[in-house]
């Protein structure tokens, strides 16, 4: 193979691939599969023990915080109030 052919050959990987780098770095990130939310609840034990029977005492403490729904926002406004009506004059 000529010298002139393999300079071309070269050349023309190297611009397929500028190319498809500037047609990749342009394309917007793909999302995560799934978003796991950070764990929301806590433990927490505490034993005790009365130094005069040695009965043992254990605590324990669950925390959790947890929204278990959105309150829904009302569609529509409020209803309007009667019309008032006046009397006529005797």
């Amino acid at each position: 193979m000529k010298r002139r052919t393999t300079l071309w050959i070269v050349f023309a990987v190297v611009l397929a691939h500028v190319a498809a780098f500037l047609v990749l770095g342009r394309m917007r990130a793909l999302p995560k599969a799934r978003f796991i939310p950070p764990p929301n609840f806590g433990y927490k034990e505490e034993v005790y023990e009365d130094p005069k029977t040695g009965d043992r005492t254990i605590y324990r403490e669950f925390r959790v915080s947890t929204k278990l729904a959105e309150t829904p926002k009302p569609k529509t406004s409020p209803p309007a109030l009667p019309p008032v009506i006046k009397e006529a004059p005797p």
